[in-house]
């Protein structure tokens, strides 16, 4: 069959082969799933995996499907306009950072008074706090500002990440004034 004839995820597959077939030392893949089916991604994804076990090649996988990121990354690099922002392990990067639910009766504090916020919502009454390395204290710190109840939770890679680059950017319409 002619590679012109295959469907877009046997494309991606005979691509990937094609590549990897002149066993080079690094293979930069852009969004390489990006148009393809669930199925076809699966297969492409688990390609990858296996392939990356039987050479020596280094792979830099650019996504912005953090599911993928997961998957597949030994070190998430994070670029912004061609800046190194940061270099770890997905899952020590997750440690990094949490999520705080909270609810102030009155007013929220500020977010310069809160040390390592890179995210802060209002979903219904309550405020959602992704914070970079910080511990308990941010519980503690919290409650000094007034907070009548908080939790710590995990926040997953997605939202690590989205919250990390989102630090620093002009905040929606719809956003800007809820805090």
């Amino acid at each position: 069959q002619r590679i012109a004839e295959l469907s877009r995820g046997e494309r991606a597959g005979v691509n990937l082969a094609m590549a990897l077939a002149q066993e080079p030392e690094l293979l930069i893949l852009d969004e390489p799933t990006l148009g393809l089916d669930v199925v076809a991604k699966r297969a492409f994804l688990e390609t990858v995996l296996f392939s990356v076990e039987d050479t020596d090649t280094t792979i830099i996988y650019c996504s912005h499907q953090m599911e993928e990121i997961e998957r597949l990354a030994d070190n998430l690099i994070i670029l912004e306009q061609g800046e190194l922002k940061h270099m770890s392990p997905p899952d020590e990067f997750c440690e990094r950072v949490q999520l705080w639910i909270a609810e102030f009766p009155f007013v929220a504090p500020k977010l310069d008074a809160l040390p390592g916020v890179l995210q802060c919502q209002r979903i219904d009454g309550l405020f959602h706090f992704v914070v970079l390395d910080q511990d308990d204290g941010f519980g503690a710190l919290l409650e000094q500002h007034g907070a009548r109840r908080h939790n710590r939770g995990t926040a997953n890679l997605d939202r690590a990440v989205n919250a990390f680059l989102a630090r620093g950017h002009a905040a929606p319409a719809s956003e800007e004034g809820r805090v």
